[in-house]
């Protein structure tokens, strides 16, 4: 998907070089087992790229689908707009005297993501 992500540079009203990269370290985060920087950076392609559907948050994407779009594709938002929250406390939540319990069982899944890229994709 970066691939196609980089030959839309071309053609794109948008310019995807920050998604790219985004889209880059996620990956190699999530090699590594980075569950925070996974968290960030998800987050971070959720918030970049509601203007390439015409909405200005992420929000207003997944709560204002397309109506092509699969009931699948509007099922797999949902679930990632509902992760922006386990994002902002991964992001935010404060040190304390006992552990956090964020890990990488808590990265929503590929699926959800790689649906939702494939949506940017298409937008662009």
């Amino acid at each position: 998907m970066i691939k196609e992500l980089e030959d839309k540079n071309a053609s794109s009203q948008w310019d995807v070089t920050k998604l790219v990269q985004l889209a880059r370290e996620l990956n190699s985060n999530f090699a590594l087992d980075n569950p925070y920087a996974c968290h960030a950076l998800i987050r971070a392609i959720l918030d970049h790229t509601a203007p390439a559907f015409g909405q200005k948050t992420f929000e207003q994407v997944a709560s204002n689908p397309p109506q092509e779009w699969t009931k699948t594709d509007k099922d797999y938002l949902r679930l990632l707009k509902d992760f922006k929250a386990q994002g902002h406390d991964a992001l935010h939540r404060h040190i304390r005297k006992s552990a956090d319990l964020i890990d990488m069982h808590d990265v929503p899944s590929k699926t959800w993501l790689n649906a939702f890229l494939r949506l940017v994709i298409d937008a662009l």
